[in-house]
Parts: C-alpha cells; sequence; structure tokens
C-alpha cells in the first residue's frame, strides 16, 4: 500500500512538470490505474507543495504521540511486569486505553491465566534434574530397579461422567449439555500398580476417604497381593512401595 502510493507521487510529479493541469492529472491516473484510485483534491494539494518548491514525496511527520513510542512504552511496561491490566497500563503510560488495547493485539500479546506447575525451576535446578534423570536410566540399564517398584494413588470417581462431543449440524448451531453440578455424586479410587498393570485396587463407601487405618489396611493387602501374584518381589529386598506424593516430595 505505501509503495503504490509513493509511485502515485511519482506520477503526479511527473505531470505536475510536464505541465498538466490538476483534472487531467487526476483522469489519467484514474484511466491507468482504476477508477477511484485518487482524488482531483489530493492532486490539488500535492501540486500546492511542488508549487512551493516541496518536491519531498514522504508524508510530514503529525502532530501527537508517534505510534511506534507509544508501542515502545507498552513493551517496556509488560517486560518489567507482564500481569499489568489494561487499567493500569492507561494509568502509567496516559495513552488511551483503546489504544492500549489495540497495540496489545497488534503485538501479538494475549490475556491469559498462568498455567500452574509443581515447581519453578532454575537453570541449575534444571540441569541437576536432567542429569538425575540420565543417571536413573542409566542405573535401570544395568540393574532394572524399575520392575522392583509398587506405586499406589488415588482418584475420584464420577458416578456419570458427562463428556460434550462434535455434531453434525445443518443450522450450525452447537446441541446443549447440561453442566454437571458443583458436587456431583462420587467415590474415592485407591490403587496400587507395577510395571505389569494393576495389582489391586479398592472403591471406598460413598463420603468416605482414606485415612491412616485404611491406609495400613490397604499395605497389609497389598503385600498378599504381591506375595500371590508377584512372588519373584515378595522373596526379595529392595522392593519398594511409594505413592504418588512420595514420588513428587522426592524429585522436587
Amino acid at each position: 500500500m505505501e509503495s503504490q502510493k509513493k509511485h502515485l507521487r511519482h506520477v503526479m510529479l511527473h505531470c505536475f512538470k510536464k505541465g498538466n493541469s490538476a483534472k487531467d492529472t487526476a483522469d489519467e491516473i484514474c484511466t491507468v490505474y482504476g477508477s477511484g484510485t485518487t482524488t482531483i483534491r489530493t492532486i490539488h494539494n500535492w501540486f500546492k507543495k511542488f508549487r512551493a518548491g516541496n518536491f519531498e514525496l514522504e508524508d510530514e511527520d503529525r502532530s501527537g504521540r508517534p505510534e511506534t513510542t507509544d508501542t515502545d512504552l507498552i513493551k517496556t511496561m509488560l517486560a518489567e511486569n507482564p500481569r499489568y491490566s489494561v487499567r493500569e497500563t492507561v494509568d502509567a503510560t496516559n495513552i488511551p486505553k483503546t489504544t492500549v488495547h489495540k497495540h496489545l493485539i497488534k503485538t501479538g500479546y494475549a490475556n491469559r491465566y498462568e498455567v500452574w506447575v509443581p515447581h519453578l525451576l532454575t537453570e541449575t535446578g534444571l540441569i541437576n534434574r536432567v542429569s538425575t534423570c540420565d543417571l536413573l536410566l542409566q542405573r535401570h540399564e544395568r540393574n532394572p530397579f524399575l520392575e522392583r517398584l509398587v506405586t499406589g494413588d488415588e482418584t475420584w470417581i464420577l458416578y456419570q461422567n458427562v463428556h460434550r462431543k462434535r455434531i453434525w449440524s445443518k443450522e450450525n448451531r452447537p446441541s446443549t449439555v447440561a453442566k454437571p453440578g458443583l458436587h456431583p455424586k462420587k467415590v474415592l479410587l485407591c490403587i496400587w500398580w507395577d510395571w505389569k498393570g494393576v495389582m489391586t485396587y479398592e472403591l471406598l463407601p460413598q463420603g468416605d476417604t482414606t485415612n491412616a487405618d485404611k491406609y495400613c489396611i490397604q499395605l497389609d493387602q497389598l503385600k498378599a497381593t504381591i506375595a500371590e501374584k508377584r512372588a519373584e518381589l515378595a522373596n526379595r529386598r529392595g522392593v519398594s512401595i511409594t505413592t504418588t506424593q512420595d514420588r513428587m516430595l522426592r524429585w522436587l
């Protein structure tokens, strides 16, 4: 767009030096480049500049804050603190709210919630974690200790788990489905597994949650299940029973 505008201004300057009138120049440009490409008023304004001895074809600087300055200020603020809201940015920079929002969208910013992660790692912590994982994999190749791990976890099981699905519709209107309640009917599943699969599980009665007594009973049941299903583990030392919480604390 800018290159075409500059090209048309060169054509206007050429016609001006040839001695053409503004009307003849407008007719010639519209005939070559299409109707509505320019107007006689625009050509009059450029011819007025040419008569004054100003043959600069670039747009003159306009009054007010340059757009690039606004964008730089907004980027600087977000670099310091990406949690600034539009209103806080307006109060700090004195830029109109609509202008701030326009620049944010134009520069590719989107207002989203942050993603929860278990732990923010430093560069040193990240390197240490990668190194530890690599050492564990090398150890597992020499001595498959992961095959001796038994893991336990708990999760809530809903009686009715409603899923939204895509459907074909001629009118391009999505179907409606009732949103699940805030307190759906559910039970707690306690499950234990190793690398071969599930070893044992228990569905607690509705309203019950795990406690120390239930946990000890489950461990006794798990010990009997290991002796029955994994005799090679029951008859040797070094069998490790872990929970998800144990593994998270160990790695964090």
